[in-house]
């Protein structure tokens, strides 16, 4: 009699392999709201309210409502495109900023700086001698000023920018004597230098209430104000709330 031998089987399972849950947008509205902001727009048609304290925010001039341009999470409401040339939203977000403080926006440029010839505001509180403005520049970089000119200067991937969503967050803090860049939820820099004297100015996004021209060309959305340095995991806890299939 012939015994045949005995060959291990191997057990295959045919259970679908377990998938991270896509972001949604409302994660993304609590993780902003949960740490206390002064002032957060989502910014999803011409004009609305803060999601926090009792602002609203209007579009202006060059300044259109699309849909279907969120950039956190799914099924968006919409987003507003500034024209590059006259665009530009308004706040009712006055001061707040005392001396530590951060700001938070997602932008989708249109065009170059370089290419079109002036400066891409993001936003800021301008104020003469008393800078706190986020801002591309006509070399393509990103450029956060504190006060007096004093600034920190990234040059992001150009061919990255274009028509491509990105999360910037800015802090400075005179207490650590710091100041710090993120890009899409990571630091890409720093310096010491965290001077800051209070802000008395009014929080404008897509152009500057002080430096004519500088019209944002493309889409700002998801802008947020702290009257506190955020921290590195903060930072990258709100990117990974946002990001998702947008």
């Amino acid at each position: 009699m012939r015994v045949g031998l005995l060959l291990p089987i191997a057990i295959v399972s045919c259970a679908t392999p377990a998938r991270a849950p896509s972001a949604h947008p409302r994660d993304f509205v609590v993780a902003v709201k949960t740490s206390g902001p002064l002032a957060y727009y989502r910014i999803e048609g011409p004009s609305g309210v803060g999601e926090v304290g009792a602002t609203a925010y209007a579009s202006h001039d060059g300044a259109e409502g699309a849909t279907a341009c969120s950039p956190v999470g799914h099924s968006p409401k919409g987003c507003v495109e500034l024209d590059g040339r006259t665009g530009w939203i308004s706040t009712s977000a006055k001061a707040g900023v005392s001396a530590a403080g951060s700001l938070m926006a997602w932008v989708r440029l249109a065009g170059l700086p370089f290419a079109e010839g002036h400066f891409f505001y993001v936003a800021g509180e301008s104020q003469l001698g008393n800078d706190f403005d986020l801002q591309f520049e006509t070399d393509n970089s990103l450029d956060f000023y504190t006060q007096e000119g004093s600034h920190l200067h990234y040059v992001p991937d150009a061919a990255l920018l274009p028509h491509v969503w990105h999360m910037i967050v800015v802090t400075v803090d005179p207490q650590a004597r710091s100041r710090t860049m993120y890009w899409d939820g990571a630091r890409v820099t720093g310096d010491i230098d965290g001077r800051n004297a209070p802000k008395t100015a009014t929080l404008s996004i897509g152009a500057s209430l002080v430096f004519p021209g500088r019209f944002f060309h493309g889409s700002i959305a998801e802008v947020a104000l702290w009257d506190r340095a955020l921290t590195a995991d903060e930072v990258s806890a709100l990117y990974d709330a946002g990001r998702g299939p947008s």
